[in-house]
């Protein structure tokens, strides 16, 4: 039989346990509220720097691919430019300009390329200048510039 002493030490431990019980819980919850907070903050930073980086991805690319376009089109500018060179040595060679004439021509054939290899030099213009607007206007102006001495190489060709 339980004496009264006992009944009375046991209801003591038995509320003392279940008071210690609850300020556990009690403590665990005010511990993990607010670490979910964190975690559910920082899961939604993490997807936000995916996305960032996602979107700079295809913008690297895209200039990637704009880079490439326009280092094509500078070779094919200096290309020109060489066979355009050699057919103002030929017209000169031919009697189809004065010497004169052909040394302005030369000038103007000597300072696109010059310009050209200017803008295709990386240690001169910055890879990111040429997919820029103004990079783009300056190769455009080059490109017109050397088909203004095409029409006049051309002139002289049908002479």
């Amino acid at each position: 039989m339980i004496t009264t002493t006992r009944r009375l030490a046991l209801a003591m431990l038995a509320s003392l346990a279940g008071s210690g019980c609850s300020t556990y819980l009690d403590a665990r919850h005010q511990i993990n509220g607010p670490q979910q907070a964190v975690l559910a903050g920082a899961g939604a930073t993490l997807q936000e720097e995916v996305e960032e980086r996602k979107r700079l991805r295809k913008e690297e690319e895209r200039r990637r691919k704009e880079l490439e376009a326009q280092t094509r089109r500078i070779a094919t500018l200096e290309a020109d430019l060489q066979r355009n060179d050699e057919s103002l040595a030929t017209a000169l060679a031919a009697g189809k300009l004065t010497r004169t004439r052909h040394a302005q021509l030369r000038r103007e054939l000597t300072a696109v390329q010059a310009q050209t290899q200017q803008l295709a030099d990386p240690a001169r213009t910055a890879p990111a200048t040429l997919a820029d607007a103004a990079g783009q206007a300056r190769l455009a102006g080059l490109e017109a510039r050397k088909a203004a001495l095409e029409a006049e190489l051309a002139r002289l060709a049908s002479r």
